[in-house]
């Protein structure tokens, strides 16, 4: 999500409810409803998932990534947060 999209993001973390009624969405490649003005969005092939405590963990093959200029919506701590260029290249964590 965008920074200007802290409003969706409650939106989408509340329990319980349609979260897309209303919103004027798009679909995807698999016909799956894509949130309005998202800063990206990947589409992907499911490849996997499993349980995980209460969870289903999903991995996915991206296939496409669609995004659009702006600033990113962070969120850390419970908190929303920017996200700061530093101005190198992340560090990788996979092997």
């Amino acid at each position: 999500m965008s920074a200007r999209q802290e409003h969706l993001a409650l939106r989408f973390a509340r329990r319980g409810e349609d979260h897309f009624a209303g919103l004027d969405v798009v679909s995807g490649r698999h016909r799956v409803p894509v949130i309005p003005d998202a800063f990206a969005h990947p589409e992907c092939d499911v490849e996997r998932h499993f349980t995980a405590g209460d969870h289903v963990v999903v991995i996915g093959r991206v296939l496409d990534v669609c995004e659009r200029a702006g600033e990113p919506l962070g969120f850390l701590g419970g908190r929303f947060s920017d996200i700061v260029d530093r101005g190198h290249e992340p560090v990788g964590w996979y092997f």
